[in-house]
């Protein structure tokens, strides 16, 4: 896997910090490692690495995202007498350049990237579902299914981690932001190819939910785009 160090700067987190970054470094890897070593033609080995490895490394995304959260707004509640209305950014209009000077703006931007991660997380537990219950498919279905299902499916530790890495653990001074709202629309687009591949197979039993997930992405997607103009 690699490890984004740029952004890692180890002189200006405390001990704790710091010992809690080389253990999810360290977890980083060797989810990775053990990702390359499924058998991509096993449904055994799919439903693994769905379960245990991709579900399991979105959940740690998500509580290290919600634990900033939660900090910033403690601190904004500490500040709130110095801060005006318009000090805060509205994401909808300036996506890409928006001031992240203050807890709240950096608040709306973290609670973005938490609804991507924890969509990611719950299109793959439908995904999950969905594969325990396919029972119609042949053999070479399924291994044409699991394949590809597996290659997009192997990404999403490592551009989580990223997305994570970058946007709480910055190097001060160091610019982020564009580098995480790229992460996070890198891993809305992969989430959709994961979700059009899924829904082209047959069981359609949770489209409706899965419809909803993927319009979280598509907006995320729009609204991320370099190209597009503030409203």
């Amino acid at each position: 896997m690699q490890v984004i160090e740029v952004f890692f700067d180890a002189e200006n987190l405390s001990l704790s910090e710091y010992t809690k970054k080389l253990v999810t470094t360290s977890k980083s890897m060797k989810s990775c490692e053990a990702l390359s070593n499924f058998v991509s033609d096993n449904r055994e080995a799919v439903e693994k690495l769905w379960k245990l490895q991709v579900m399991g490394f979105l959940d740690d995304g998500i509580d290290e995202v919600s634990l900033a959260i939660h900090d910033l707004e403690n601190e904004s509640q500490l500040n709130s007498v110095n801060v005006s209305g318009n000090d805060v950014n509205d994401l909808s209009e300036s996506f890409q350049n928006m001031n992240l000077s203050t807890s709240e703006a950096k608040i709306k931007l973290y609670k973005e990237f938490l609804a991507i991660l924890i969509s990611s997380n719950l299109m793959v537990y439908k995904i999950h579902k969905s594969i325990l219950q396919k029972n119609t498919f042949t053999s070479e279905e399924k291994t044409v299914w699991y394949d590809r299902l597996l290659e997009l499916g192997k990404k999403i530790p490592e551009i989580s981690d990223d997305l994570v890495f970058i946007s709480l653990y910055s190097e001060p001074g160091k610019p982020w932001q564009q580098l995480s709202i790229s992460k996070a629309r890198e891993l809305s687009i992969l989430s959709i190819s994961i979700i059009e591949l899924a829904t082209s197979f047959g069981d359609h039993s949770t489209s409706v939910s899965i419809d909803k997930i993927k319009s979280t992405f598509l907006k995320f997607v729009n609204k991320s785009d370099p190209n597009s103009s503030p409203r």
